[in-house]
């Protein structure tokens, strides 16, 4: 039995919605912030939409009034859930990275990610089964983009290297920073690499950089929830972390061969997190 929807409070007028990737805990957030015109970071997963719209509902928010559906990028546990919501919050507009519009907008494309997925995974929509979101209600974005919520200001801010897809979300009013996957993964207090292919390690530094030169008051992930107390020197500890990880996996590749398995067997546990199979995965492909 899943455990009741609470939001919990992580900025002003910002509340974490625990998305229960895999009916799991702490595994997923997505955000809900409460503004004049209430917006969605994230969707979540395509089978687990309850989780978000739940959350507008102890927060008293009417789904035709949420204004925005922001997916900060186009893997199907972050923007599975984006078409059954624009559904259901029939008046909010979906802002998805221009170089990941196709694959939720266009049928062929969506399958085509839906398979790549189930590949990876080799389960049969882990996911669940995401709905098409209408192309005349999705703005393709590239960074730069602000959108006036009335009593908040936020800036889309183009962060690829995890996925060249994907976008972060800084509230210029409370200098919350929505990272999700692109500074990593925080899980009790510890970061982890995320770097799935096609993982770009100059591209995601670059991101660090970009991101530190705002000066946020939180940062915000995607695998889970908030940072710690000071979210510029954790954006600089992920910008340390990478190198150090992509040589490591170069290393154990050196003298184990590009066999995953066997590269994630000789790891220590500093480094072991769900998804570090498919972390290596990512850097022995851009090598």
């Amino acid at each position: 039995m899943q455990p009741p929807v609470r939001p919990v409070r992580v900025a002003p007028d910002t509340y974490l919605v625990d998305a229960m990737l895999f009916d799991t805990p702490g595994a997923l957030s997505a955000y809900v912030l409460d503004a004049d015109r209430p917006v969605l970071v994230d969707a979540g997963t395509a089978d687990r939409t309850d989780r978000l719209l739940g959350a507008l509902d102890a927060l008293t928010i009417d789904p035709a009034d949420i204004e925005a559906i922001l997916v900060s990028h186009v893997h199907l546990d972050h923007a599975g859930g984006a078409g059954e919501l624009a559904r259901r919050c029939e008046n909010a507009t979906v802002y998805v990275h221009e170089r990941g519009y196709d694959y939720v907008t266009d049928a062929a494309n969506l399958d085509y990610l839906r398979a790549s997925v189930d590949e990876v995974t080799g389960m049969d929509d882990p996911y669940g089964v995401p709905e098409v979101v209408p192309e005349d209600r999705t703005v393709a974005v590239s960074g730069g983009e602000t959108l006036d919520l009335g009593d908040h200001t936020l800036r889309l801010v183009d962060a690829p290297g995890h996925a060249p897809h994907h976008y972060a979300v800084f509230d210029e009013t409370t200098r919350a920073l929505f990272t999700i996957d692109s500074t990593g993964t925080h899980v009790d207090g510890r970061l982890y690499p995320s770097t799935p292919p096609p993982f770009d390690l100059d591209a995601n530094l670059a991101t660090c950089d970009r991101l530190r030169d705002l000066d946020p008051s939180v940062n915000l992930y995607g695998h889970f929830g908030p940072g710690g107390d000071d979210p510029v020197s954790e954006l600089d500890a992920y910008a340390a972390l990478l190198p150090e990880w992509v040589e490591l996996v170069g290393d154990l590749a050196a003298e184990r061969g590009e066999d995953v398995g066997a590269i994630v067997d000789a790891l220590d546990e500093r480094w072991r997190s769900p998804t570090t199979e498919r972390d290596v995965a990512g850097v022995l492909a851009n090598r």
